[in-house]
């Protein structure tokens, strides 16, 4: 088994933290939020936080969740605040 190492020369690590993402996992999610792991994926179940399904795997875009909460992601415009809608994401395999 061939491991990678992450680190440069300088000792910086080269793996992309969750800030670095487009998306973060239920659980990186729910960190954000500052709820239980349980919760996030309740939560997502409800379609109250937004979520991309990629076959088995749920990811909440980061964009889409500092809008919900009413933050500006980066690089984002500066629309006027506002009640966050909201917003489900899915990707559905056709011919099942």
């Amino acid at each position: 088994m061939t491991t990678t190492n992450t680190t440069t020369t300088d000792g910086t690590d080269t793996r992309s933290s969750s800030r670095d993402r487009l998306v973060l996992t239920i659980v990186e999610a729910a960190e954000v939020l500052g709820v239980s792991r349980a919760f996030a994926y309740e939560l997502a179940a409800r379609g109250e936080i937004p979520v991309l399904r990629l076959g088995r795997r749920r990811l909440v875009p980061r964009k889409a969740l500092l809008e919900m909460l009413g933050e500006e992601a980066e690089g984002a415009s500066s629309a006027p605040p506002g009640p966050a809608p909201t917003l489900v994401y899915r990707l559905v395999a056709e011919g099942g």
